[in-house]
């Protein structure tokens, strides 16, 4: 009986780890310490970016910028900001966008703090810079 018990304690970790690792979720890019942020250099993260800010600027609300980064960056969103803008959160949380690039571009840089800020800098300047859609017809 003893001898089952430590195999049992193993299945346990295994299972607790197969359960709790996210298949899909992985870095997609290697940004080391020195790395600065050239957006460039990541086509597919441009394309999510401009789809998400051209979709975005169809409906204008306060801390649009901070909902965007807060929640490809944590997942995460202050309800100050939910309650103001519940378009936007509610879109970006029941995952409306493809993010997939973005997301994967901060956990990437974690370890890079200057990258970070300049990436996050160039998504306010493409979110600022997205033509208005007009809604409506002639």
């Amino acid at each position: 009986m003893e001898t089952i018990r430590p195999l049992a304690r193993w299945f346990l970790f295994l299972n607790f780890k197969i359960i709790s690792m996210d298949i899909n979720k992985y870095n997609k890019y290697n940004i080391r310490d020195n790395d600065r942020f050239y957006a460039d250099q990541f086509p597919k993260m441009n394309l999510e970016l401009q789809i998400l800010a051209n979709e975005v600027a169809g409906h204008p609300g306060p801390f649009t910028d901070q909902i965007v980064i807060a929640f490809l960056k944590y997942h995460s969103l202050k309800m100050e900001w939910s309650d103001a803008n519940p378009w936007l959160s509610g879109k970006m949380t029941d995952n409306a966008f493809t993010t997939d690039h973005l997301e994967s571009l901060f956990t990437s840089s974690k370890g890079n703090p200057q990258f970070t800020k300049e990436y996050e800098e160039y998504i306010r300047t493409v979110m600022a810079s997205a033509p208005v859609a007009v809604k409506g017809s002639l």
